[in-house]
């Protein structure tokens, strides 16, 4: 892939009525998937002394729609939007690929600071959710944006993910550019 694809946007969904939000079907499609992947078939396999988490979903609530940033251990990163739209391919830039490696290799160390996922609905406004999806289990932690997590490692968790979200935008700003006409430096792809 040469460059990560933007997505377009779609026809939209019900209302959610968990969170108000109206998120485009193909957006829902893409999270649905995401829920339901097999480890297996990514490529992982569970180790003998712990579990592992082979991938996140990090979802934060704005005004008018929820981001929603996905990891996965086969090299995936993606940011969609529940307004329609996204990147894919984001896993190819290697800048980007070690960020979410970081974030799932800082996830696993975090899995006692989160519960057992009892939903998978979207996030409130000014909330960001993240999801760890480790072999025994969906594990959730949601927190308010306007009161930080006091847990020093959830913090680094959150840390992380912004600079995760900055690099894709910084990326998204390139590719804009790029479609204006303007010349911009190139990100380093994993070759």
């Amino acid at each position: 892939m040469d460059r990560p694809v933007m997505l377009p946007q779609s026809a939209r969904k019900d209302e959610s009525p968990d969170s108000g939000y109206r998120p485009v079907a193909t957006y829902m499609e893409l999270r649905d998937m995401v829920f339901a992947s097999d480890p297996a078939k990514l490529g992982c396999r569970k180790p003998d002394t712990r579990d592992l988490v082979w991938g996140m979903v990090i979802e934060t609530g704005y005004p008018d729609a929820v981001a929603t940033i996905i990891v996965l251990a086969d090299g995936t990163i993606s940011l969609y939007f529940s307004s329609g739209g996204g990147l894919v391919g984001l896993g190819d830039y290697e800048h980007i690929a070690e960020a979410g490696q970081r974030l799932l290799s800082l996830g696993d160390l975090l899995t006692p600071n989160f519960d057992q996922a009892s939903d998978y609905s979207l996030p409130e406004r000014s909330h960001t959710r993240v999801y760890l999806m480790a072999f025994s289990g969906f594990l959730a932690a949601e927190v308010s944006l306007n009161a930080p997590w006091k847990q020093p490692g959830m913090m680094a968790l959150a840390n992380r993910a912004q600079e995760l979200f900055a690099m894709i935008r910084e990326l998204a700003d390139q590719i804009a550019e790029q479609r204006e006409g303007r010349q911009v430096a190139q990100p380093q792809r994993i070759n």
